[in-house]
């Protein structure tokens, strides 16, 4: 699944998460998630919690990640900073702590995809068609300085 965040902007995520959880599901217990975000050009890695605000987190679960547009975070409230990178890797960890950011100490994983932050100014698409037996067009952006 891709997550899309709007640089400098509070962004509703929603996502399956408490149904694919261990804890709900053999153990009752509701569960806090740990998320990973990876940086697919740097490998900077960023861990985070977020509180799930969802009334119905049998069917879904939703949080407000906020992607400051400046360094001020709050790892503990989903506030981040994701410049310079605009595509991050997502790992979503279950856990039964509302605070902890140690992926060693989660349950396991429930969910992983795609990051794609969009509003950045200053880069400039580039396309490549792969003109192959399949033909297909991906995005990198480069830095416009």
């Amino acid at each position: 699944m891709m997550v899309i965040l709007n640089h400098n902007s509070a962004n509703e995520v929603v996502l399956n998460l408490t149904s694919n959880s261990q804890l709900w599901n053999v153990s009752g217990i509701t569960p806090y998630f740990l998320f990973q975000f990876t940086s697919e050009s740097s490998n900077a890695t960023i861990y985070f919690v977020s509180s799930n605000i969802s009334t119905a987190t049998t069917r879904y679960d939703e949080f407000i990640i906020t992607e400051t547009g400046s360094t001020y975070v709050n790892l503990t409230n989903g506030d981040l900073y994701l410049r310079p990178s605009i595509y991050w890797n997502y790992t979503v960890y279950e856990q039964t702590s509302q605070f902890n950011l140690n992926p060693n100490n989660t349950v396991g994983v429930v969910n992983s995809g795609l990051v794609f932050v969009s509003g950045y100014t200053g880069y400039n698409p580039t396309y490549y068609i792969n003109t192959g037996t399949s033909i297909f067009t991906y995005y990198q952006y480069t830095q416009n300085n």
